[in-house]
C-alpha cells in the first residue's frame, strides 16, 4: 500500500489543487466519513470512493475506530488516498496513522480556521476533540481551540474535560461553518446540531476577569503584589517575617480537617499553597532558587524514598513502606547514628510532636520500656521531683523537672499508640466545653463569674462531666 492523506477542509471546495490531483491519480480513495459537506467535493467530480462510516458504527471507542481504519487502509491495493476533513494534520486518525506507516499529507483548510479567525493572539493551543478528551494538561493562560466536535456525545466529553480546567460559566466562542456565537461552557452539549465543522475557542482574560485559575495565575498575582504598584504589606515581606504564617496556616488547615468542614478545608488548603509560593517568589527575586528547583528536588526525593515502588525494595504493608522511607531518608541525609536521626527532627515542630518523634527513633533502635508499669513509675518519679523543686523554690530545677514530667507524659502516650499532640488538643477542647457549661450555670445565679464560690464552680463542673462534656 502506498498511502497519502488529503485534507478536504471544512466546507465544499476547500481542498487544494494539489490535493485534487492526488485524489484523481489514486487507485483507491477512502473517505473517513461521507456524512459531511466536504464529500460533495468528490461526488460532484465523479470521484469513486469508499467511506469508513460503517467502521464508525461498529467501533467501541475512538481508539478502536482508528485501528479499524488503519487495518482497512492496509488491506487496499495500489495507491491509496485517505481523505479527511480539515487540514489533514489536525485529524485524530491521521495522528494515529503516523505511528503505523509513512505517508505524505496534502493539507486543506483547517477545521479550526473559523475559530482562529476570531482569536486576536497568534499563540494558541490546538486540539481536535478526540485528542482533547485524552489529553492530560491544558493551560488557561493560552487561547484554546478545539475542532471536530461532531456529535452531542463528543461535545459532552469535551465539556467534561474542560470543566476540570475552566469554570462552568466560562465564555466559549462556538463556531460552525460561517456561524459564530458565544455560549457558556456548560451549554456546549446543549446545542441543536453538531458536525465536523463545529469548533470552539476559549480566549484568555486579564486576572480580574478570569473565572478559572491555575498555579501560573497565583505566581502572576504574587508578582503584581510584590511589584512597584503592589501591596505595601506584601512588598516588605521576607522569609523570616513569613515564618509564623507558615505555622499558623498549617494549624488552621488541621482545624478544618478535624471539624470535617470541606469548604473551610478548600480555603485553608489554598492558604497553605500560598505560603511556599510566596517563599519561591521571594527566592526568585533574590536569585536564591526557583520553582523548577523546588519541584525537581521534591520529585527526586519522592522517587528515591519510594524505592519499594520505583526501585527494588519490597513493602507489603504501610509499616514496611515507612521503614523503607526512613532507611532511604537516612541514606539521603547522611545519618549514620540514631543520634544523627534525632538531631534531624525539626526543632520548629510543636514540642509534643518533636518529643514523640525523638522517642520513636529511640524505640526503633531498642531503647524503650518493656511494660506500662515502669512508664507510670517514671511519671510519678518525675512528679515527685517537680514537687520537691517547687518546695525548694528552685526555679531552674522547676523548669527542668516540669519538662521531664511532660516528656514522660508524651512517652506514655506514644507507648499506648496515642498521638500526644492530638490527645492534648482533645483534652483542651473538653476543658473548654466543660468550662462553657459551668460558666453558663454560674451566670444564671451570679452577676459576675468570679463572684461564685469554688464549691459552686466545682459542683457545676462535676455536672458537666456527668453529662459527658
Amino acid at each position: 500500500m502506498k498511502l497519502s492523506v488529503v485534507g478536504l477542509g471544512y466546507e465544499k471546495d476547500h481542498v487544494t489543487l494539489q490535493g485534487l490531483q492526488e485524489i484523481e491519480s489514486a487507485d483507491v480513495v477512502v473517505l473517513k466519513t461521507a456524512l459531511t459537506k466536504t464529500a460533495l467535493t468528490l461526488s460532484e467530480r465523479n470521484v469513486n470512493f469508499v467511506s469508513c462510516d460503517e467502521l464508525y458504527d461498529n467501533a467501541q471507542d475512538f481508539s478502536h475506530l482508528d485501528e479499524s481504519i488503519f487495518q482497512f487502509l492496509k488491506s487496499q491495493k495500489g495507491k491509496v488516498v485517505f481523505c479527511v476533513n480539515g487540514s489533514g494534520t489536525d485529524d485524530g486518525t491521521v495522528q494515529y496513522l503516523k505511528d503505523k506507516c509513512q505517508f505524505k499529507i496534502f493539507a486543506g483548510v483547517a477545521q479550526s480556521q473559523k475559530a482562529l479567525s476570531v482569536c486576536p493572539q497568534s499563540k494558541f493551543q490546538y486540539f481536535c476533540a478526540t485528542e482533547l478528551v485524552d489529553s492530560e494538561t491544558l493551560s488557561t493562560n493560552v487561547p484554546l481551540v478545539v475542532s471536530e466536535i461532531d456529535d452531542k456525545y463528543l461535545a459532552s466529553a469535551v465539556k467534561e474535560k474542560l470543566s476540570k480546567f475552566f469554570d462552568d460559566e466560562e465564555d466559549v466562542v462556538l463556531c460552525n461553518g460561517c456561524r459564530v456565537k458565544n455560549i457558556a461552557l456548560y451549554e456546549l452539549d446543549q446545542q441543536r446540531s453538531y458536525d465536523e465543522r463545529t469548533s470552539l475557542l476559549i480566549q484568555t482574560k486579564p486576572l480580574t476577569q478570569k473565572k478559572s485559575f491555575e498555579v501560573a495565575d497565583l505566581k502572576a498575582i504574587l508578582r503584581v503584589l510584590r511589584g512597584e504598584k503592589g501591596c505595601p504589606w506584601d512588598k516588605v515581606q521576607t522569609h523570616e517575617s513569613l515564618r509564623a504564617n507558615v505555622l499558623e496556616e498549617a494549624y488552621e488547615l488541621v482545624d478544618a480537617i478535624d471539624s470535617g468542614d470541606i469548604d473551610n478545608m478548600i480555603e485553608e488548603a489554598g492558604d497553605n499553597i500560598l505560603q511556599p509560593y510566596f517563599h519561591i517568589s521571594l527566592a526568585e527575586e533574590e536569585g536564591e532558587f526557583d520553582e523548577k528547583e523546588v519541584i525537581a528536588n521534591l520529585c527526586k526525593k519522592l522517587i528515591f524514598r519510594h524505592s519499594h515502588v520505583f526501585g527494588l525494595d519490597k513493602a507489603t504493608s504501610s509499616e514496611d513502606a515507612l521503614s523503607v522511607w526512613e532507611k532511604n531518608k537516612a541514606i539521603e541525609k547522611g545519618m549514620s547514628t540514631v543520634t544523627d536521626s534525632m538531631h534531624k527532627v525539626a526543632k520548629g515542630l510543636p514540642s509534643l510532636t518533636r518529643a514523640s518523634k525523638v522517642q520513636k527513633r529511640a524505640s526503633k533502635n531498642g531503647f524503650d520500656w518493656n511494660e506500662t508499669d515502669g512508664l507510670f513509675d517514671k511519671l510519678f518519679e518525675e512528679a515527685d521531683e517537680l514537687k520537691k523543686a517547687v518546695a525548694d523554690k528552685n526555679e531552674c530545677e522547676i523548669e527542668k523537672e516540669a519538662g521531664d514530667l511532660l516528656f514522660q507524659a508524651v512517652n506514655i502516650c506514644r507507648f499506648l499508640g496515642l498521638d500526644a499532640e492530638t490527645t492534648l488538643n482533645k483534652a483542651v477542647t473538653k476543658f473548654v466545653n466543660r468550662f462553657e457549661y459551668m460558666e453558663g450555670k454560674v451566670l444564671e445565679q451570679y452577676k459576675n463569674f468570679a463572684d461564685a464560690p469554688n464549691d459552686v464552680m466545682e459542683s457545676f463542673w462535676s455536672e458537666a462531666k456527668q453529662k459527658g462534656l
